[in-house]
């Protein structure tokens, strides 16, 4: 699994560059992003040319990736300024959560283990590591455009853009905000056409989305997967 390539300016447990293949072919013109998250998948289609939107109710988030795309070399100068990060300045920072600018956001995502934040932070990375993340840090743009929004008022606000939908999976914690409304979001995604949805497989799952196109990938998406069985996530299409 190799993440070298990988646009996404954040640690994202979950996160679909590893199925991006698989993900983009279905993916076709203007794009909207109810669940952002990493956003690998919506910088590889704007890397394309095309227009794309993302949201997210997380607020840190959404704080990184506004400044971030305002100002990519300010962004890592205050990153820099908290260097070297011990644990307590990372648990200070986790504390403080959603008080936190964007470059504290990234610290937290990115000092945390397998972008799962408030589990082994601080001082686990640095050296040319840190380097190097920071140098590919300051060169970041990207023309898609971001902001704070729930599904339930998102999806309804871009009738006419293809949704790709990855959501935080059906039991399974990962998220600062994991709780969401599945049967409403597969409510509102039939009233559509033009949409893409990624899965952890779970029963609840394959019964909301019964006479779909339901189709069973393999994927590891933690470093803490390495040697296990790999997860099955599924991709879902009217």
């Amino acid at each position: 699994m190799d993440n070298r390539d990988n646009p996404s300016p954040f640690t994202w447990p979950g996160g679909k560059y590893n199925l991006r293949k698989h993900i983009l072919p279905h993916i076709q013109g203007s794009l909207m992003s109810p669940f952002l998250g990493g956003g690998a998948i919506e910088l590889l289609h704007a890397q394309a040319g095309c227009d794309v939107v993302g949201f997210d109710v997380d607020e840190c988030l959404i704080r990184s990736w506004t400044e971030l795309l305002a100002d990519a070399k300010g962004f890592v100068e205050q990153v820099r300024s908290y260097i070297p990060i011990s644990r307590s300045i990372y648990k200070q920072l986790f504390d403080r959560m959603p008080y936190i600018s964007g470059p504290e956001h990234w610290i937290v995502n990115r000092y945390c283990f397998s972008g799962l934040m408030g589990h082994s932070g601080g001082t686990s990375k640095g050296g040319s590591y840190l380097d190097s993340k920071l140098r590919k840090l300051e060169t970041f743009e990207s023309s898609i455009r971001v902001g704070l929004g729930s599904f339930e008022d998102t999806i309804p606000a871009y009738p006419d853009h293809f949704l790709y939908v990855d959501p935080p999976y059906v039991d399974q914690g990962f998220y600062r905000h994991h709780i969401i409304d599945h049967t409403l979001l597969r409510d509102l995604l039939r009233e559509r056409e033009g949409w893409l949805l990624s899965y952890a497989d779970h029963p609840l799952v394959r019964s909301l989305y019964a006479g779909c196109h339901i189709e069973a990938l393999t994927a590891r998406h933690f470093r803490a997967d390495r040697g296990r069985s790999p997860r099955v996530e599924l991709l879902i299409r009217p």
